[in-house]
Order: C-alpha cells, then sequence, then structure tokens
C-alpha cells in the first residue's frame, strides 16, 4: 500500500482551460453518450493532457439544466462525464500523457445561456512502486479474537462467519500486522487488481453473450458509472412526470458534486402523508453491485406502473400508498474514483482511451492497478482539520489511507468498537459524529421524512443484518413487533442469512444505528454476493466461503432476479427484486408503523416535530473509552392537507427506540474487590514463539481465582482480567477459562470463555460481562516472546445505573404555509396504533382562502411558479410594476386577505405570494427623487412556495445551508424574524428565517435596500413589527 510517507512520483495539478462556454438554445438530451458535433444547445473545447494522471472537468451556470462530458478525440470514447440535476457538474477521469480531448458542454433547460468551464490536470507517477491489494480469511475463533482484529484497523470486509473475518491486505505491512498479533489467515485472493480484470472480461462476454437484454428491468448487462447513474434518473425523471421527481441533497461532497437521487409515487409532486421506503447504495466506493441493485428497484417501480396484469396492479397498489426514494450513490467521490480506475485496468493499454505517444501504452494500466483506486472503501477526506478533500490528490502522492469511511461515521453509538480513531485505518470513524458531507445528507433526509422502512446495500456475504451493532445492547425494542419477521421474510427470497448486526462482529456509527434509534424506522443493511456458501458442520448455512465487492455482472443479475442457487435453497425465491418489494409492502403495512387522520382546513400546512439528544458510544480514545457524547437531533416533517379537507398521515411512532427499552438494573451491593497477582518467564513459563496456545506446563502461569456469586452486598456485572509489563519488546499472551470442577487447573472439557493475544503491546486483558459470572475461572498466561515478569488484576463492575423505559411525544402543529402555527397538540402514539385528530376552527385563522365553483366543490385559484425567479419577477409578479398593471396581469388568482400595501395570492396551491407596494410610512422616510422613482410600483416579492428557487435555496432549506449558499449576506433582526439579505444585479435578495429554516423567500427593490438601516425600514414598512 501507498501510505504516509511512501516513495512516489510528484503530484501537481495545473489549469489546463478556464473559460466561458455559450449555447443560445437548449436541447433535451443525453451529453454523456456520444459526441454532439454542431449539435444545438453544444458548446466544446479541446485540450491536452500535458502528462499522465487524470483530468477534471468542471461546469456552472447560474441556474437551468446544463451537462457536462470528456471525450477522447481520437476515438470518440468517453473519458467521464457529469449529469446532475441542475447546473453544476464535476468529470472526471484518467488520461495518458499527450492525449487530446474534447470537453463538450451541454445546455439542456433553463434560462443560462452561459456557463464557467474549467479543466484541471492532476499528474501522477505511473512507475511509482505499489504494492498488491489481496483479500484474505483471518481465523477468529472466539469474539474476543474477532475484537481483537476489528481494533486492528485493518480493511475489514463486511463479512464474517462465526469463526472467521475477511479483509483486504494492502501490501505487506498489513500481513505483518497479523502476524504480529498471531492472527492465523488464508489468501481467498492473492490479486484483487488481476481478479478485477478476470472480472470485467467475464463481464465483456456477458454482454455479448446476451442475445437478448439482461432480466434486470432496465436490460442492462455492465456496471453503470457515476454519470450513467445521474444520466438515467434524469431520464426517468423527464419520462415520467407526476411518477418520478429529483431528489437532490442539501451538502455538496469535498470534491464538489451533488449527491442525488429521485422519488417514485404516483402523484409525486403532492405533499401528502405516505409513508417513505428509503434504498440507499454505495456508501463505500467499491461496493458496485449495491448501486446497482437500488438502481433496477427503481426501474422495477416505474416499468410496473405501466405493466398489465397482476404483476402491474401489485406495483400500482404499492405506489399509490407509499413513497420510495433511491439515492443510488452515497459516496459520489469515491465511487467515481473507483469505478473510473476499474473502467481503466479492465479496458487494456490505455485504458481504452488512446495512448497516442509510443512507450506510454501502458501508462493509465498501471495507474489503475494502484490498490488506492478500484478498491477504495472511503470518502475523498483528505485532513481531519480540513474541510477539503480530493481522491486524485491523495491518489498522485500516494496518499492511500485517506478518507473517512462514510459507514462509521453516523451519529448513533459513533466512536465505539468496530471504528478506528486512527485517519489512515480504512474503518476510520472521522473526526466527530456527521461530519462528512454524505452522512450530513442522509441524516438531513431521514430527519425530514418518515421513513418507515431503510435498505442501505452493501456487498459481499448475503447477509439481512438489523440492530443493533453492539452485543452489549441486546435485541432491539421492536424485534418481535416485525422487525425480525421483515428480515426474515426477505431473506427467504433471496436466500440471504437475517441476523442482528453485532452477530457479524462489532460495529458502531453506521446507518441503521442512527436511523432505527432515532426515527423508530425499520433500517437493514443488505449485504449483496456471494459465490460459494458457508456452513457449520449441522449443515446450517452460517455466512459465505466465497465472494468478492465487485464480482462479474452476471452475478449481480442473478442477485437480483434470484436465479443463485441460495435463493433456491428452501423456496423458489425471487431475489432482491421480491425481497426489496417485501420491504415495500412492509412500508404500506400499517401495523408496522403509526397513523394519525382527521379534518384540518384545505392547504393549512401541519408538522410534527421533535427535538432531543443522541448519545455516541463512550468514544474510544487510545484505546481506551472515555465520555458518551451527546449532540441535538430534530425530526421535523410536514404535510400540506388535501381539498378534501380529510387528511391521513403514516409516520413513526413517537418514541424513540433509543429510549423504549429499559437499560442497566438496580444493583443488588457492590462489586467485589480487586484481585492481584504476578508472573514471571523461568522454569514453568518458558517462551514458545510458535504457538501462542501451548498448553505444555513448561510454557505458561496459570491463576486461579474465583467470582463471587451476586446477592445481598454483592453484584458483579462484569469483570476484567489483565496482565500488565514494562515494555513492547515482551510479548505474553492470555486465555481465560472456566474451570467447572474448582480444582484450579485447566482440565480437559473446560471452555476457554476468552482471549487475549495482541502483540506489540504492553498488556494484554480478557472482558466477561452479563449473565450468570459466579464461579472458579483460570486465568492462562503463554509465554510467546517474554524476558520480563508482569503484574496482574482481576476488577469488577456492577451493573450501568438503571433507566427506566421512557414515552416521548411528537409536536403536533397546524401552520399556515408561511410558517405561522395555529394550533399545537402533544400526541403519543405507538406502533401499530392510529389516532384522529380534528383541528377544525382552530387553524381557521391560516387556512388559504377558496372560491365556490359551479360543480358544488371548492377550488383555489392560483399563481404558477413559472418562470421562477429572475432578476426582477418572481414568477409572474414583477417588480416596478404599477399596482393597477400588476392585479390586471394577476386577475385570475385569488386575492387573499392581507395588511394594506400588501396584495397577497395563493400559489401552485403550496404557499402564498406577496406583493408589496410602497406606504405612508416608507414613503415618509425616504427622498423625493425615490419617492417619485417607487411611487404606487410593486418594491417587494415574496413567497412561501416551495418550487420557487433562489440561489439554490427552498423554502423549508435550513439556515446553515442558506448561509453556505451566500456571499457577503447582511443579517437583520426584525420582529419575530430573522432576514438575510444579499445584493442582486437588479433586486435585494430576501430570505425570511425563523426556527433555524427558510419560511420566505423573494426579491426587494435594490435602491431602498441599500444598506442595513435602510433594510431594516424597508421591512418595517408595513408594520413595525415587521413583515
Amino acid at each position: 500500500m501507498l501510505a504516509f510517507g511512501a516513495s512516489a512520483g510528484p503530484a501537481s495539478a495545473g489549469e489546463l482551460l478556464s473559460t466561458t462556454v455559450s449555447a443560445p438554445d437548449a436541447a433535451k438530451r443525453s451529453c454523456i453518450l456520444r459526441e454532439l458535433k454542431g449539435g444545438r444547445g453544444v458548446a466544446t473545447r479541446s485540450v491536452t493532457a500535458p502528462a499522465a494522471g487524470s483530468v477534471t472537468a468542471r461546469l456552472k451556470a447560474s441556474s437551468g439544466d446544463w451537462d457536462l462530458a470528456v471525450f477522447d478525440k481520437e476515438t470518440g470514447r468517453r473519458v467521464n462525464g457529469s449529469a446532475f440535476f441542475g447546473a453544476d457538474e464535476v468529470a472526471n477521469g484518467l488520461v495518458a500523457a499527450g492525449q487530446r480531448l474534447t470537453v463538450q458542454a451541454c445546455r439542456r433547460s433553463g434560462g443560462a445561456r452561459t456557463a464557467d468551464l474549467t479543466v484541471e490536470a492532476r499528474a501522477v507517477d505511473p512507475k511509482a512502486t505499489v504494492e498488491k491489494a489481496s483479500l484474505v480469511r483471518v481465523s477468529t475463533p472466539t469474539r474476543d479474537r474477532k475484537d481483537e482484529l476489528t481494533a486492528l484497523g485493518l480493511d475489514l470486509s463486511e463479512h464474517a462467519g462465526k469463526r472467521y473475518i475477511d479483509l483486504v491486505l494492502h501490501g505487506a505491512d498489513d500481513a505483518k500486522t497479523l502476524r504480529e498479533s498471531k492472527f492465523m489467515f488464508t489468501i481467498l485472493t492473492a490479486d484483487l487488481a488481476a481478479q478485477a480484470e478476470r472480472d470485467r472480461v467475464a463481464d465483456r462476454r456477458f454482454a455479448r453473450a446476451s442475445i437478448r437484454k439482461s432480466a434486470l428491468p432496465s436490460g442492462r448487462d455492465s456496471y453503470r458509472t457515476l454519470e450513467d447513474y445521474n444520466n438515467e434518473m434524469k431520464q426517468l425523471v423527464e419520462g415520467n412526470p407526476g411518477l418520478v421527481k429529483p431528489v437532490v441533497l442539501p451538502f455538496k461532497t469535498f470534491e464538489g458534486r451533488t449527491v442525488q437521487g429521485i422519488e417514485i409515487s404516483n402523484n409525486v409532486n403532492a405533499r401528502d402523508g405516505k409513508p417513505v421506503f428509503l434504498q440507499l447504495s454505495l456508501h463505500h466506493a467499491r461496493e458496485w453491485p449495491s448501486g446497482e441493485h437500488a438502481m433496477e428497484f427503481a426501474y422495477e417501480l416505474v416499468k410496473g406502473s405501466k405493466a398489465p396484469g397482476g404483476a402491474g396492479d401489485r406495483v400500482r397498489s404499492l405506489l399509490n400508498r407509499t413513497r420510495t426514494i433511491v439515492i443510488p450513490v452515497v459516496n459520489p467521490d469515491g465511487f467515481n474514483h473507483s469505478r473510473t480506475r476499474g473502467i481503466a485496468a479492465a479496458e487494456g493499454p490505455g485504458g481504452g482511451r488512446g495512448a497516442p505517444n509510443p512507450g506510454q501504452e501502458d501508462e493509465l494500466l498501471n495507474i489503475a492497478s494502484n490498490p488506492t483506486g478500484e478498491y477504495r472503501r472511503k470518502n475523498c477526506r483528505l485532513a481531519n482539520d480540513s474541510e477539503s478533500g480530493n481522491c486524485d490528490a491523495a491518489f498522485a502522492a500516494g496518499l492511500a489511507a485517506t478518507g473517512v469511511d462514510p459507514n462509521r461515521n453516523y451519529g448513533g453509538l459513533w466512536g465505539g468498537p468496530g471504528a478506528s480513531e486512527l485517519m489512515v485505518d480504512e474503518d476510520y470513524r472521522g473526526p466527530g459524529p456527521f461530519s462528512e458531507p454524505e452522512t450530513k445528507n442522509i441524516r438531513e433526509l431521514v430527519s425530514n421524512r418518515h421513513v418507515t422502512t431503510l435498505i442501505t446495500n452493501h456487498t459481499y456475504s448475503d447477509l439481512i443484518l438489523r440492530p443493533p451493532g453492539v452485543q452489549s445492547l441486546g435485541a432491539p425494542p421492536d424485534e418481535n413487533q416485525g422487525y425480525k419477521a421483515l428480515g426474515d421474510a426477505m431473506a427467504a427470497e433471496n436466500g440471504y442469512l437475517s441476523q442482528k448486526g453485532f452477530e457479524l462482529y462489532d460495529t458502531t456509527g453506521t446507518t441503521e444505528d442512527w436511523t432505527y434509534p432515532t426515527t423508530g424506522g425499520f433500517g437493514f443493511t443488505f449485504e449483496i454476493g456471494c459465490v460459494t456458501a458457508d456452513e457449520d458442520d449441522a449443515g446450517n448455512r452460517v455466512g459465505c466461503d466465497n465472494g468478492n465487492f465487485h464480482p462479474p455482472y452476471s452475478e449481480v443479475v442473478r442477485e437480483y432476479e434470484g436465479t443463485t442457487s441460495r435463493a433456491d435453497e428452501t423456496r423458489d425465491g425471487k431475489g432482491n427484486r421480491e425481497a426489496y418489494l417485501i420491504a415495500l409492502e412492509s412500508t404500506a403495512n400499517q401495523a408496522r408503523h403509526s397513523v394519525l387522520d382527521g379534518k384540518a382546513p384545505e392547504g393549512v400546512i401541519l408538522r410534527l416535530k421533535k427535538s432531543f439528544l443522541t448519545k455516541t458510544s463512550p468514544v474510544i480514545r487510545d484505546g481506551e473509552e472515555t465520555d458518551v457524547i451527546e449532540f441535538r437531533d430534530t425530526l421535523d416533517t410536514a404535510m400540506a392537507v388535501p381539498s378534501s379537507s380529510n387528511y391521513e398521515w403514516h409516520i413513526n411512532p413517537s418514541t424513540r427506540p433509543a429510549v423504549a427499552k429499559s437499560t442497566g438494573r438496580v444493583p443488588s451491593g457492590d462489586p467485589s474487590p480487586k484481585v492481584e497477582f504476578i508472573g514471571a518467564p523461568g522454569p514453568t513459563a518458558l517462551p514458545d514463539p510458535s504457538d501462542a496456545k501451548n498448553n505444555d506446563p513448561m510454557f505458561h502461569n496459570d491463576h486461579p481465582f474465583t467470582v463471587p456469586a451476586n446477592g445481598p452486598g454483592v453484584d458483579n456485572e462484569k469483570f476484567t482480567v489483565r496482565i500488565q509489563w514494562q515494555t513492547l519488546t515482551t510479548d505474553w499472551d492470555a486465555r481465560l477459562f472456566r474451570d467447572l470442577n474448582g480444582n484450579g487447573m485447566v482440565d480437559a472439557g473446560d471452555p476457554e470463555v476468552g482471549t487475549s493475544q495482541q502483540g506489540t503491546t504492553d498488556f494484554e486483558q480478557v472482558t466477561l460481562s452479563g449473565g450468570d459470572l459466579a464461579g472458579e475461572y483460570v486465568f492462562r498466561v503463554n509465554n510467546f516472546a517474554a524476558t520480563e515478569p508482569y503484574e496482574g488484576t482481576v476488577t469488577f463492575q456492577g451493573p450501568d445505573p438503571f433507566v427506566p423505559a421512557q414515552k416521548e411525544n411528537w409536536t403536533f402543529t397546524c401552520e399556515a404555509p408561511g410558517g405561522r402555527v395555529a394550533s399545537s397538540r402533544q400526541v403519543l402514539i405507538d406502533r401499530g396504533q392510529r389516532q384522529t385528530i380534528d383541528f377544525g376552527t382552530a387553524c381557521a385563522s391560516v387556512a388559504p382562502a377558496v372560491v365556490p365553483v359551479q360543480s358544488g366543490r371548492t377550488r383555489r385559484r392560483c399563481l404558477t411558479t413559472r418562470g421562477g425567479v429572475r432578476a426582477t419577477s418572481l414568477g409572474p409578479v414583477k417588480l416596478a410594476r404599477k399596482r393597477a398593471r400588476q392585479r390586471r396581469v394577476l386577475r385570475t388568482a385569488t386575492r387573499l386577505p392581507s395588511r394594506a400595501g400588501i396584495d397577497r395570492y395563493c400559489s401552485s396551491l403550496n404557499g402564498t405570494v406577496r406583493v408589496g407596494y410602497p406606504t405612508r410610512r416608507l414613503m415618509a422616510r425616504i427622498g423625493s427623487r425615490s419617492r417619485r422613482r417607487v411611487a404606487k410600483k410593486a418594491i417587494l416579492a415574496i413567497s412561501t412556495d416551495r418550487r420557487y428557487r433562489l440561489r439554490r435555496v427552498r423554502v423549508n432549506s435550513s439556515v446553515r445551508t442558506l448561509r453556505k449558499r451566500l456571499r457577503g449576506e447582511k443579517r437583520l433582526r426584525v420582529g419575530r424574524n430573522v432576514w438575510y439579505t444579499v445584493g442582486g444585479k437588479k433586486s435585494r435578495l430576501l430570505f425570511r428565517t425563523q426556527r433555524g429554516k427558510v419560511r420566505e423567500l423573494g426579491l426587494g427593490n435594490k435602491r431602498l435596500t441599500a444598506s442595513r438601516r435602510s433594510t431594516r425600514l424597508f421591512l418595517r414598512a408595513w408594520d413595525r413589527r415587521g413583515l
């Protein structure tokens, strides 16, 4: 492995191009599939790579939708592309020295005719020495040995059996670490890069052999790239209005990419109360099949909505009752790095991109084979004190170990076992809970939706895991309330093993160890893929004997459609296709969540909210447990009451699982006093560096002791046996045996209940907890390579303090679209319960106006949001337009009651628009010239409609997001509101915030808001307390 301090070629980055491109017309078509020479909406530029390495192109426009692609000029093959929603694109791929490139920018929609384009190259020495990565199986016969292995910080796969864990060795140093810690291992795949190349050859054979399209819903026969995912999601949105809409998460990655997905439901744009099924994939960059299955399920639902017969009826019924959100790539920086290196390694000399200069044919192949590339696990963070990151910079410099493991960075249980505190380790947890943009995004999404079912897809092992990730927490509170049953039902279809996460090994900071305890939504990890199942002596399946992070694509197809041997073990399983549909049916199952229903005025906003402190694990620092960190979590969800005035809201229970289960107990007495002992090398403890478990009395010391029974005055919930010596050159090892006959010796049949064989440390220790601990024990200390004595102790601990189970409420409010609360109440509701709550007249004061029509039904006539926010206009409303003319232009829309000087309209059935005109108070405080300019003209246009977007901010965006998007903004408190303002080209951009959220946004007259004082006067023009 190339790591910190390793010898590598110099890294350098240089700008090849910085320009503005223009496209007078827009054309809605794919930009990444091929070169669109001379086409409408296309602008191209040419560059030449100065050295072997990577090239990064960035494109940014002020609005609309632009895409970007980089092609090899000679062959026309794509180097990389970018097809995010919107107009902020990043494309990065590998190039050879002297390679000529065409950079293609495409304007697909929107008003922005120009975009800024930059291209940067970063060189890497293709001859830099790298060590191959290999997949090995490490023997872990006891729970203690599993814990010791997970504490080493090596690159563990999320795959283990009862007596082993698979991991990736990045070179000789990792193997040395295993041997020094006295772990036995066997090699499963000697060279992962070579295996990956063989797998991609198999992919090409599979694609050529497919006379028909594959059995996947999309018909795909090869792995997607990042731009493929985004391009296909865009096509699904554009081709299925009303069924599919984009989901864009607020936090950009370290390399500047957007994390995005799609939402699928009938009437998808409605702000209704359907329960949500959330599919996540590619937390870990190298786990390519995980994203494939999530994306295929999106196609499954879209195609199923149009399918005839029973299969189509099933999908249509689910789409009427649920919402599915698919985020196929949680970690786009890491995935793009892994995937592009995989392509280059698989496509032969020059990476299939054309290496035009003699002698350079192998450059990209050599670069791509670097183990920092295709088998990358983490994101692209550089250093802890930096809010920047770049996989290419680390790659070019040979820094293989940079980055954070996103699936160890979630706040729930963060900082505990199974995650490393060292940045160089592959399971590095990050500098703090939710420190990474990838996990912040998922936290934001889950906190604002009622996600009643969540699946986060990984590879490999053929496992379905549910919380908790730590054995000491026991079964989840809902284990027998449908949680285990759902896992088992899904496993019956794909042949996976359904179990609790800690039954694999202890992990902390994982996705569902935050989502489930915090929200109550059932969360699962799918570990997809296994070539050969592993069985115990009785023939029961206990794990996976052979798998891969991204096997041949034919395996991806078989896992999805259920044609693996494991899916057919007990019955005709239908694979992950059926498993996901079962999860979606569970999402709709009212017995597995809670339901609120009742009556409220049409158009008002119903909101459920609660705020609380979430706890991490006792944070491990320098190998020792320290204090628990507490941080604030807020769940804040909303729906709009439909025109019928009858609402139904499918929600998660009000009580969090984190507090729903009693913990600890009342002690019956004090822990027993400490026991001390000593030992040394000598006639009965000679060194044997060949066997850490030599049972010959010549090579060990035995120390018998007693654990007293609990009773009046004594309570031992846990005990720890520890030996310690002076220097790291000495190496003692330890095992703990239960002395069944109490003779102070280890006899045949006495069970080994704990072990510690660390190596290169100055201590060994074993801890036992829970259950009936009372009895006789023998602590055996083996001399592996010891030359000095040790001191030992047995220390006892009582139980954790008793904390009874708690009940929690939702705060349930009825409010205006702009955020004004009319009624609030506390709601206690359990899983499987339905409650009826009528707001009635309590919310009438904030209800949007309605007008009668001849049919006897009611309908609001509202402004459209067409045109969005421009320099001086908000939809159909225009600043500087006289009031009489403005009213004529807007005459078809219903004008709502409002204060003097304000015309208020409903907007798209989802909010309101306020148009402000000069008041006497304002006119009295401005100069005569200003009075003449603004008399009777609109000087304010603001809206609560979430469809409007201003500087990539919408109503209900967080203030934190707002401040990230703005530059040079002013902050003013006016009455109960905090306003943020920033100058635009022809108007002042205004954002009204309350309780940490944007409640209204729009435009104000620029001349009247030139200073902080004048802006404050402006905002008080219609009411002394402010708008």
